[in-house]
């Protein structure tokens, strides 16, 4: 069995920072939601994708996707299921939202979004399972992928773009426009 592990710590700067309350996850039909009284994510596990909305209901991400190669959450045919837990590590107490979604018989992509209490903030964190006994080559590998972020906001003041290089390189923070770093 292969896995492939990646983390992404995604912080959502148009959120408020305070009174977040509890966190909820419930399912609505085909869409399921973590959030606080800050945000939701809402993750619709027929189409395989996912929106972010802040307190005021404005989405902030839209069509969001998870994507390992060729494979993509979204993709026609993949079996969804979900589960949940409770959490409690070194970023805090919260919940976990597990999302598989297998692609064909022993190869699939589980992604899961973390919440933690009194924070404004996701947790991604996506693995590839290969039971197959065929290899699979990864080159792409984005446990979030939107062509719609922040529609109609400035991204040029206060939005800063996370690049990791995803091999355990340091993390380096740059805002558009500059090669400064922060």
């Amino acid at each position: 069995m292969n896995r492939l592990l990646f983390l992404i710590y995604l912080l959502l700067t148009n959120l408020s920072a305070f009174s977040q309350g509890t966190i909820s996850i419930s399912q609505k039909g085909s869409d399921l939601e973590i959030g606080n009284s800050s945000s939701i994510l809402r993750f619709n596990l027929e189409m395989g994708t996912f929106d972010v909305l802040n307190n005021k209901g404005d989405k902030l991400i839209s069509n969001a996707f998870f994507q390992a190669e060729a494979w993509q959450s979204k993709d026609k045919g993949a079996k969804r299921t979900w589960s949940q837990k409770n959490i409690k590590d070194e970023l805090g107490k919260g919940k976990l939202l597990m999302i598989r979604s297998e692609i064909a018989d022993g190869f699939g992509i589980d992604w899961s979004v973390s919440m933690y209490e009194g924070e404004s903030f996701y947790v991604f964190k996506m693995e590839v399972t290969n039971n197959t006994s065929e290899p699979k080559h990864l080159r792409m590998f984005y446990p979030l992928i939107s062509h719609d972020i922040y529609n109609g906001r400035d991204l040029q003041s206060n939005y800063r773009v996370l690049d990791g290089n995803g091999g355990g390189e340091s993390y380096t923070c740059y805002q558009l426009g500059y090669d400064r770093k922060f």
